[in-house]
C-alpha cells in the first residue's frame, strides 16, 4: 500500500474539493504504474468514522489489485447527470447506498485520473454524499491491471461512493 499525501496540512473534504487533487491524482497513477500496474491497482479515500478514517488528514491510500466489491457491482437507477457528471446508484451486497460519479464522455479511469475531470467528479461526489451519507463514506477508484495493448486503468472512468451506514475495511 502506499499513502499519497498533500504536503499542506488539509481534511479529506479539502483535498477531494481543491485543485491540489489534480496534482494526487496524477502521482497515485503514476505510482500505481510503477508499483502495481502488472496486477492493477485501486485508489481509496475514507471519510468519517463509518468508513475508517483514523487520520483527519486527507490521503489517498494506493492499493494493490482491484476491488472485489466494484467489480460485482450491478446498477440500479441513474440519479442524475448534471455539467457532464453521471450519477448512477449501485447494488453491492452489504453497503447500503453505492453510487458511480463519472463522466458522460465514456473516458477511461486513467484519462479521469489524469486530467482535471477528477476535481469535477469528486466535487460531484461530495455534493451526493450530503444528500445520501453524510456521516461517512468511502471514495474508490478500480485500475484495471495493464494488458499488452493497455494501461492499467484503460476501463471505464468512475468514482464510486460507498456509505449510508457502517463500512467494512478495504476490499
Amino acid at each position: 500500500m502506499l499513502l499519497i499525501v498533500p504536503t499542506v496540512h488539509m481534511t479529506q473534504k479539502e483535498l477531494w474539493s481543491t485543485e491540489v487533487l489534480k496534482d494526487a491524482a496524477q502521482m497515485a497513477v503514476e505510482m500505481g504504474d510503477k508499483h502495481c500496474g502488472d496486477e492493477g491497482y485501486k485508489a481509496i479515500s475514507n471519510f468519517g468514522l463509518q468508513a475508517h478514517q483514523s487520520q483527519s488528514h486527507g490521503h489517498i491510500h494506493l492499493v494493490s489489485g482491484t476491488s472485489r466489491q466494484l467489480q460485482s457491482a450491478s446498477m440500479k437507477t441513474r440519479l442524475d447527470v448534471q455539467s457532464g457528471i453521471a450519477v448512477d446508484e449501485y447494488d453491492i451486497e452489504e453497503i447500503p447506498f453505492v453510487a458511480n460519479i463519472s463522466p458522460v464522455d465514456k473516458s477511461s479511469q486513467r484519462d479521469l485520473w489524469e486530467s482535471g475531470s477528477i476535481l469535477e467528479t469528486s466535487v460531484t461526489a461530495l455534493e451526493v454524499t450530503e444528500r445520501h451519507s453524510p456521516n461517512g463514506f468511502r471514495l474508490m477508484s478500480n485500475f484495471e491491471p495493464a494488458t499488452a495493448i493497455d494501461f492499467p486503468g484503460s476501463n471505464p472512468a468512475g468514482l464510486f461512493l460507498l456509505g449510508g451506514g457502517q463500512l467494512g475495511l478495504y476490499v
